[in-house]
């Protein structure tokens, strides 16, 4: 009987020993994922606090500010701009608003701003009716 406990002690152990490492492993990864959320939550907070201070900024400085999604449409339409328009523009195409002498020096400073990654301002015209 002696061999047969031996062997039941080392398997025990040995199994024991595996799932040990398991765990290990496995909350040495969740700890890891926490730890990049917690670097994306304190990305995003800057992202956002950057994105309010320009707003503030380029509402300050002029008459309009338009806030457009990477396809340039205009997501969020306050109430200085439905009042400059006479309507709501959510989800309408900014470039169908810009002037024709400015659009394509207006697409060449979105690919530009693209690019760089860094923000950047134009005047130009905008028409009033579409």
């Amino acid at each position: 009987w002696a061999p047969m406990r031996v062997l039941q002690l080392a398997s025990l152990g040995f199994f024991s020993w595996r799932g040990a490492q398991k765990h290990e492993r496995s909350l040495r990864e969740k700890w890891c994922a926490q730890a990049v959320l917690k670097k994306q939550g304190v990305d995003l907070e800057e992202s956002a606090a950057m994105t309010e201070a320009m707003k503030q900024v380029g509402g300050s400085l002029n008459d309009l500010v338009v806030q457009l999604s990477e396809d340039l449409q205009i997501t969020s339409s306050d109430v200085a701009i439905t009042s400059y328009f006479g309507k709501a523009l959510d989800g309408e195409s900014f470039l169908t608003l810009i002037a024709d002498d400015d659009r394509d020096r207006f697409e060449q400073l979105v690919s530009s701003a693209s690019a760089s990654e860094t923000a950047q301002a134009m005047p130009t015209i905008l028409k009033l009716h579409m």
